[in-house]
């Protein structure tokens, strides 16, 4: 069902309304003038009754009739025409009818009533209105008499015909006029109200549309189309970042699925190469091609050293994809210390100073965070020469606590310090590798441990040549110790200390 637009859903009601108001007044108006003014016809004929009888008239009684009223002949003096005004006042028609319907007249001649009209009156009492022959109406005064005669006095009504009319031609004209201000006035109230609306109806409809850019303005009006404006605003803004956050995530699952697909690729092609080669050496045993001796005993240490390979290769993979679950709070001082031990133990050739160390408490897993402070020490001992110097330290900054890993080597070219967190990352783009090269999963458990925890991994030049790998990680507060936006899980060593698995990931990583 079509609804009607809101101007005229408010304008309708409101009219007719009026109309009904009006023409309601109008008639209660002029029923009570009417009223009005028949009372006043009935009060002068009252007083003309009293003053006829009060001179002998009809229906002049004992103590004040005259003989010839008892008789029943017309009185001595002579009444004014019937209708006459005199002094303003319309004269009235006076007769009397006797008890048999006789009728005796004052004023016979002028009379508007017939005998038989008059006859009829015979016996009433009181004030009633006729219609005289000739459309005239009149108000009658009948007073019966203790003989049985009724005594008639009428006054016409022209007077308040008259009235009448010019009062009802008044109101009609008054009416028009007040109906069509009013109208008007509604009109314009209704169009101030409902052009608001209606422009908030089309906003919305054209953001129902797509078109999440209108201007929505100010559309004025009342109270409750500004609160309407405001909600629209806030609504469109929710939908407009609701919307961005849509294709961020959209953006976000297709770089993922680039990545994921990449690291299947990566993957594939890392653990392809000592399998080839283990196969490769199985073959030749099992063709009986490697003789007893020196032949066989090479074949078996390469078998063993990419067996070792793909084994590091398997733990690293690990290590990218590993989540802590049962995060508790970690003093980092301990941690970076015990990584600087670990590293002077893998390369005792190595200068690893400590700078500051502040005594902040981070939450989450200490065996992580040793192993993301040590795969980065790592990194910086195997891409730098042996005579550099390796700084580690440990900052705040009021929310958060910054470790440090500082080297002065050849540093990181800045088209590769974007990517150089992603698995399967090295500086050499191909896929040519050193007999000591590793799959370039170093950076990558780096960046996955740093994002358990709620923090953020970054390089950047060091003053005077070289690298600093930067890891920031929120300070722990115990109101609010709750694990960060990734479980962690202590399924790794929590001691802090350098183990066997941990060791054999200390390969050099050419990410650098």
């Amino acid at each position: 069902m079509k609804r009607p637009p809101l101007r005229w859903a408010l304008l309708v009601p409101v009219v007719v309304a009026l109309l009904v108001g009006i023409a309601g007044l109008g008639v209660f108006v002029e029923r009570s003038v009417r009223a009005d003014l028949v009372d006043a016809v009935d009060t002068e004929l009252t007083r003309a009754a009293a003053r006829d009888l009060g001179r002998g008239g009809p229906g002049a009684r004992p103590g004040g009739a005259t003989e010839g009223a008892e008789t029943g002949t017309a009185p001595a003096v002579p009444a004014p025409a019937a209708g006459e005004r005199t002094g303003g006042s319309a004269v009235p028609v006076e007769a009397r009818l006797a008890a048999d319907g006789t009728v005796e007249r004052l004023n016979r001649e002028e009379a508007p009533f017939s005998d038989d009209d008059l006859a009829n009156w015979l016996g009433r009492r009181g004030m009633f209105t006729v219609e005289a022959p000739d459309g005239t109406s009149y108000r009658v005064l009948a007073l019966p008499g203790l003989d049985g005669s009724t005594d008639v006095v009428a006054l016409p009504l022209t007077s308040v015909d008259d009235s009448i009319a010019s009062l009802r031609r008044n109101l009609l004209l008054g009416g028009i006029g007040l109906f069509v201000l009013q109208s008007l006035v509604v009109w314009a109230i209704s169009n101030r109200v409902s052009k608001p609306v209606t422009r908030m109806s089309a906003v919305a409809r054209r953001i129902a549309e797509g078109q999440l850019d209108t201007d929505i303005g100010t559309p004025g009006g009342t109270a409750e189309t500004a609160g309407l404006a405001e909600d629209l605003k806030r609504m469109v803004t929710r939908l407009r970042s609701t919307i961005a956050d849509r294709e961020q995530a959209a953006v976000a699952a297709e770089a993922s699925q680039r990545d994921m697909q990449r690291f299947l690729a990566d993957a594939s092609h890392e653990l392809r190469t000592p399998l080839t080669a283990l196969r490769g050496y199985s073959d030749l045993y099992a063709g009986g091609m490697l003789a007893e001796g020196e032949p066989l005993d090479r074949a078996m240490a390469r078998v063993g050293s990419e067996s070792e390979r793909m084994h590091r290769l398997v733990v690293d993979m690990l290590q990218v994809v590993r989540e802590s679950t049962m995060p508790e709070p970690v003093e980092i001082g301990p941690v970076v210390q015990g990584v600087s031990d670990d590293l002077q133990a893998a390369f005792p050739g190595r200068s690893i100073r400590l700078g500051q160390l502040d005594d902040a408490i981070v939450f989450g897993d200490a065996g992580r965070l040793h192993q993301a402070v040590l795969n980065l020490g790592a990194n910086a001992c195997a891409h730098t020469p042996s005579d550099v110097d390796i700084d580690i330290q440990v900052t705040r900054n009021g929310t958060a606590v910054i470790i440090d890993v500082i080297d002065h080597g050849p540093g990181v070219p800045a088209r590769e310090a974007a990517s150089i967190f992603k698995p399967f990352t090295r500086g050499d783009a191909s896929r040519s590798r050193r007999e000591h090269d590793g799959a370039g999963l170093g950076l990558a458990i780096v960046a996955s441990v740093v994002d358990e925890h709620s923090g953020t991994v970054d390089v950047r030049e060091t003053p005077g040549g070289g690298a600093t790998f930067s890891i920031s990680l929120p300070l722990f507060r115990p109101s609010s110790a709750e694990p960060g936006p990734h479980q962690l899980n202590t399924d790794q060593l929590g001691t802090g200390q350098l183990d066997t698995g941990q060791l054999a990931s200390l390969e050099p990583n050419p990410n650098l």
